[in-house]
């Protein structure tokens, strides 16, 4: 059965160093979603809001986002969003940042939408990019949020090891087997093909073979970024 494929957005920039592509994106207001502090305390957010600030866009953190985050800070977010109403919407961290700023651009876009069970079928899903566009930062190599979901896909995607750096030991191991996970499941479902299977394949071995590198020496720059990359790729196989 044939079906429809969308790989990833508009943009997709990985390797290291490529956090800088910032400086070309245009945006005249951005609203960076983190989740706890490691952003902060590692400079991440830092280095990205100067990124920003050089392009002449203010930006401004919506902070506080929680493992699996509730539909209350979806709101959150949402509101501070209504009010200082940006044109690019930027989820800086793992999946639950991602995740919950993706949630937040929906209701920003669409305010008269009150709780999750109006974006849910049998409802049409809402349009998006009517104010903002989106963007994904991962500091985790395993959700994939990155290069997830068709209808809230980010359009882009910047996956530089550098951000990952401050993962401890147990969030690396943690967050590799989450990508190798999604390799793995890529190739053992019934709707793989022949491009899900050369990437899922290749993701796979490349976490087996960099992950205990990654996890025994968290500054190891080339391992971090396989293990970036191989995420990202795993998850455009699932």
């Amino acid at each position: 059965m044939m079906r429809p494929m969308k790989l990833a957005g508009s943009e997709l920039m990985f390797g290291e160093g490529s956090l800088a592509y910032i400086k070309t994106i245009k945006a005249k207001k951005v609203s960076i979603v983190i989740g706890g502090h490691s952003m902060e305390k590692s400079g991440m957010l830092a280095k990205v809001e100067g990124y920003f600030k050089e392009t002449g866009a203010e930006t401004m953190v919506i902070r506080g986002v929680e493992p699996d985050p509730s539909f209350e800070t979806v709101l959150r977010g949402r509101n501070e969003m209504l009010e200082f109403e940006p044109d690019l919407i930027v989820g800086l961290g793992g999946g639950s940042a991602m995740d919950a700023a993706k949630a937040m651009w929906i209701f920003y876009e669409h305010p008269e939408l009150t709780q999750m069970e109006d974006i849910l079928p049998p409802n049409e899903f809402p349009k998006l990019r009517g104010k903002a566009r989106m963007c994904c930062i991962p500091s985790t190599s395993g959700t994939a949020s990155e290069v997830g979901n068709m209808e809230m896909m980010p359009d882009i995607a910047i996956c530089d090891p550098e951000v990952t750096m401050s993962m401890p030991a147990k969030i690396t191991a943690e967050t590799g087997m989450d990508a190798l996970t999604h390799a793995l499941e890529a190739l053992a479902s019934n709707r793989a093909n022949y491009l899900s299977d050369i990437l899922a394949s290749q993701a796979a071995q490349d976490i087996m073979e960099t992950l205990p590198t990654a996890y025994e020496n968290g500054n190891d720059i080339k391992a971090r970024e396989t293990m970036v990359q191989a995420s990202m790729v795993a998850g455009i196989a699932f």
